[in-house]
């Protein structure tokens, strides 16, 4: 059993990067565990209340404050498949395939994405 560990313990010396993960994946099921609660507590409404009403026209609260484009913005995210949504993703995936060296696979998402109803 010790033998085990301490073999675990220098596997870990040679890769560093496996407790940094297992510690980051710790932390945010913690995270999660903590955020989960407080969501689940009844202060925590009043306070989205006082802060989605901020957001907001006084005279007005089913108006929210800004632009009509800031408030299209907005529902695309809430969306998921919305255009702000979906030309970030093609720009991400075009510029990874572009850093990662694949020019070809970068073209093939771009046309790709154009084909299936891009900015006309």
């Amino acid at each position: 059993m010790i033998t085990h560990l301490s073999n675990a313990f220098g596997r870990w010396r040679k890769e560093p990067l496996i407790p940094a993960v297992l510690l980051i994946i710790a932390g945010s099921l913690w995270g999660f565990v903590e955020i989960s609660e407080e969501v689940t507590n009844r202060d925590a409404r009043e306070l989205d209340r006082a802060v989605l009403l901020w957001m907001r026209e006084a005279d007005d609260p089913s108006d929210p404050i800004g632009p009509a484009k800031v408030e299209e913005m907005g529902r695309d995210l809430t969306a998921l498949g919305g255009f702000t949504i979906l030309t970030g993703l093609t720009v991400a995936s075009v510029g990874i395939a572009l850093f990662l060296g694949k020019p070809r696979t970068a073209g093939i998402i771009a046309v790709a994405a154009r084909a299936a109803g891009g900015p006309r």
